[in-house]
């Protein structure tokens, strides 16, 4: 006898037990019976048909719920959705009957719970940075807030150079690395009345040949688009860091040595880059650690968002021991310099 049959069965049992009404200690049990035989009607012989109907009530239960939220006119109501809505609405009831009398739903609710939890927890470590960072100022006031981060603009970063002198010391052995020219220089100024030094401060560059000192203000607009990127990869610990192009307005040798950054902040600290970019140089410079074996193929995801009739799609792209990609690079990057060579 199949399973259905035997629910069948039960119920019928239980329902004589109850025919004459002098004992309803059945009533609920029957019930619960009758939930499981549906329950098993539906779930036997599953397909991906069924699971598309279930998930398309499932969207339009959404939909109907937030509509009642948003003024209609009456002559704008749909009696068939109401009466979808109806039915959907019913089977909601149901299966929360069945959870509750197999108590899993403050279960399924505790470990929603968590979830979430986890995912506010992600979040919250980990640090953005957008594609256009702020312009530079001449002048700078001390929010007076300590911060971890320099933000979605990079506005924090004059603030954690102000803060602490021994970072500022790591940032220009950075620099010298970049080869960018200069040193920076955090220039305090004094209350005139007291004496005492204010929350104003200056962001000064000292050139490494001329010794000249400058503001930020004065030099190529790339240094303060790529120094929140610096910076907030050599002050973060074990977060994830969300950068779009950071490449932006920095000489192709710059954008090089990004490669590097990324991969000592990795390295010594234990953070991980999600980098959105169009820079080949800085994916030449991943592929030359890789093939001289200071990087490892599977440290590096290479994600490449290409668009079809179909829509969008993400293809990823693997790298073989000596840096090389196994799989086939779509047009318009690495083949380009070399059309506009020969072409």
């Amino acid at each position: 006898m199949d399973q259905i049959a035997t629910l069948e069965q039960t119920i019928n049992n239980l329902k004589l037990q109850t025919s004459d009404g002098s004992d309803r200690r059945y009533d609920r049990r029957i019930q619960i019976v009758q939930l499981l035989q549906h329950l098993w009607r539906r779930f036997s012989n599953y397909s991906i048909q069924f699971a598309i109907e279930d998930f398309s009530k499932l969207l339009d239960s959404f939909r109907l719920d937030s509509s009642r939220f948003l003024l209609t006119e009456v002559n704008e109501i749909n009696p068939e959705r109401l009466r979808l809505n109806s039915l959907i609405e019913d089977e909601i009831e149901f299966l929360t009957g069945v959870y509750d009398d197999i108590e899993s739903v403050q279960y399924i609710f505790n470990t929603s719970i968590y979830a979430s939890d986890l995912l506010n927890l992600y979040l919250s470590e980990s640090r953005y940075l957008g594609p256009m960072r702020d312009y530079p100022e001449r002048f700078y006031l001390f929010s007076g807030k300590s911060t971890k981060q320099v933000g979605k603009s990079g506005k924090g970063t004059s603030d954690l150079l102000f803060e602490s002198p021994s970072f500022l010391k790591r940032v220009n052995q950075a620099l010298e690395k970049f080869r960018i020219g200069h040193e920076i220089k955090i220039v305090s100024f004094q209350d005139q009345e007291t004496n005492e030094p204010s929350d104003v401060y200056a962001i000064r560059l000292i050139d490494s040949f001329s010794k000249v000192n400058i503001s930020l203000l004065d030099v190529g607009f790339g240094v303060s688009q790529v120094l929140p990127v610096i910076i907030q990869s050599l002050f973060a610990r074990d977060q994830t860091i969300l950068i779009e192009q950071p490449e932006v307005h920095i000489h192709p040798r710059l954008q090089t040595e990004l490669g590097d950054l990324f991969m000592e902040s990795v390295r010594d600290f234990g953070n991980r880059f999600i980098v959105e970019t169009h820079s080949e140089h800085l994916m030449l410079r991943l592929q030359r650690r890789i093939r001289e074996g200071k990087l490892k193929p599977d440290e590096v995801s290479v994600l490449y968002v290409d668009r079809t009739e179909e829509g969008s799609v993400c293809l990823q792209l693997r790298l073989d021991d000596e840096g090389d990609f196994i799989d086939y690079w779509p047009n318009g990057f690495f083949d380009e310099d070399y059309k506009e060579i020969v072409g």
